[in-house]
């Protein structure tokens, strides 16, 4: 009888002991391991952080807790670029009630989908993500992300129309800079084509016709047109169809970024990097580009120094402004490591290649605008 009653009282005892176990020293054990992930990924250490989250994947995934311990993995192993282990997860998150935990999922299939090259799934599950979650944070990434499989795919103008949602919504950061960049690359990609589309018109050519003529009924160069069309010298010939710009360009200028942003039609084309005045000397107001030089000499302190002098600092290309802003202009440079500082005189220089470039978009009469 003695017996019994002492194994009762042992069982009792262990019961006891695996309650308080369970109900309050594994949670706090549990909440000690949580936070000490936690300050592991906010230190930026999601390596050490993961080994730590996986012991408690005990927590079922249906609770607070489980739900938790799912969605720092899933963020750990994006961050570490561990996809295959990171997409369960995310599966697991995306299963949830919770909204905002469900959309930074379903943003993140998709968005390993891409950097896994299963474009196809991608695809589908962005444009999903936008459909049932608009105005969310991840938007602008997940438009940014689409547009990217669209340039891949070959559907360059459905690119075009994400990547200009993408700039509309994107914060300023690297994601924007990058938005900004591809953007640029495809616009000009897309104008230089034989693809027409709704932003270009088409010539037929005309005895008598000239490309000075044509581009100046056009507010384009020469230089574009014959780019655009693939003529390598100054010949057409009547009842040639040229692709010509359907609309001006203009540049804006910021002095506190060092940029040049170059508009097609008042939207975003392209953006430059640019060196500005120094001490923040470089005009600001509206102006117009009334010279253009191949080449060009400077004339400083009376004297005029040739292309291709070394002293000369204005690089290949020069486009100056009207009076009474004579003296300024853009113009490229001979010391590539000032671009993107405020470096110049007054002027904006750029990297040569660059300003050929623009030098090819702007003819005589273009408007300029330099902001702060």
């Amino acid at each position: 009888m003695r017996a019994k009653a002492f194994i009762i009282g042992i069982i009792l005892i262990l019961t006891v002991v695996l309650l308080f176990w369970f109900l309050a020293v594994r949670p706090r054990a549990m909440e000690q391991r949580l936070e000490t992930a936690l300050e592991l990924i906010r230190s930026g250490d999601c390596r050490q952080a993961v080994p730590v989250l996986r012991h408690l994947l005990s927590a079922p995934p249906d609770t607070a807790r489980g739900r938790e311990v799912r969605l720092f993995l899933a963020r750990c192993l994006t961050r570490l670029e561990d996809y295959s282990a990171a997409s369960g997860f995310w599966e697991e998150v995306a299963a949830g009630e919770d909204r905002l935990q469900k959309a930074e999922a379903e943003f993140y299939l998709g968005w390993i989908a891409e950097r896994l090259g299963k474009r196809k799934a991608a695809r589908e599950r962005m444009e999903l993500y936008l459909q049932f979650y608009p105005g969310s944070t991840w938007e602008g990434e997940a438009l940014l992300t689409l547009a990217r499989i669209k340039k891949d795919s070959g559907d360059l103008d459905g690119a075009r129309g994400d990547y200009r949602k993408a700039l509309e919504i994107l914060p300023s950061g690297d994601d924007l800079l990058r938005a900004r960049k591809e953007l640029g690359e495809l616009n000009l990609s897309l104008l230089l084509s034989p693809v027409l589309d709704e932003e270009n018109r088409t010539y037929t050519v005309r005895a008598g016709d000239s490309l000075s003529a044509i581009a100046r009924a056009y507010n384009t160069t020469p230089a574009l047109l014959r780019k655009m069309n693939g003529i390598p010298g100054e010949i057409i010939r009547p009842g040639q169809v040229l692709k010509v710009p359907g609309f001006r360009f203009e540049a804006i200028i910021s002095k506190s970024w060092n940029t040049l942003t170059l508009l097609y039609g008042g939207s975003f084309f392209k953006e430059y990097s640019v060196g500005t005045g120094r001490d923040n000397c470089s005009p600001t107001g509206e102006f117009v580009i009334v010279t253009k030089l191949i080449n060009p000499p400077w004339i400083h302190g009376g004297e005029v120094i040739p292309p291709f002098d070394s002293r000369n600092i204005l690089g290949s290309r020069w486009m100056g402004f009207s009076d009474p802003y004579a003296d300024f202009g853009i113009h490229g440079t001979i010391e590539p490591e000032t671009i993107g500082s405020q470096s110049s005189d007054g002027c904006v220089r750029m990297l040569n290649r660059d300003v050929e470039e623009l030098f090819m978009f702007l003819p005589r009469g273009t408007g300029v605008v330099i902001e702060e």
